[in-house]
């Protein structure tokens, strides 16, 4: 059985080598959709309860309303300082850059997502240890409305 969870983020991205616009600054409204597989436990009705993967929120929340750059990207010292200033004198823990290793893309968010969820999922649902199993099965990482990067196991 599969189920899951959908979650909607404000971000903001360059692509520092694009040949067109996607090299300037410029922001997304991104849907992530979060798929998830197992067998229903008898006892509960369910793969899992959705409250229980509050922290799949938590990893995504971390790309709202983040500024997102390639960590090569010259502009990362300037953003990275700016946001350390921002949470020192306004007490914003929210103001972040994120950084990723190739291009912050659809593709590469998407992978971000994946590896984060898996390294979680493994220490919050351990296989074999009394929990109903449960795997991750696919991230769909809509950029714009139409546009996704879709990973599946």
């Amino acid at each position: 059985m599969q189920i899951r969870k959908e979650y909607w983020v404000e971000y903001a991205h360059r692509l520092q080598n694009h040949p067109r616009q996607c090299k300037y600054i410029h922001g997304h409204s991104g849907r992530v959709t979060i798929t998830f597989e197992g067998a229903v436990d008898d006892e509960t009705g369910m793969v899992k309860d959705f409250g229980d993967l509050k922290w799949v929120g938590e990893i995504v929340n971390k790309l709202d309303h983040a500024f997102i750059l390639q960590q090569s990207d010259p502009l990362n010292l300037v953003f990275v300082a700016f946001a350390e200033q921002m949470q020192a004198q306004l007490k914003d823990p929210a103001a972040q850059v994120i950084n990723t290793f190739g291009p912050p893309t659809a593709e590469n968010l998407c992978d971000w997502l994946k590896t984060g969820i898996l390294r979680e999922l493994a220490v919050r649902v351990p296989p074999g240890r009394g929990h109903p199993w449960l795997s991750l099965l696919s991230i769909e990482f809509e950029e714009t409305r139409g546009n996704a990067a879709i990973w599946r196991r």
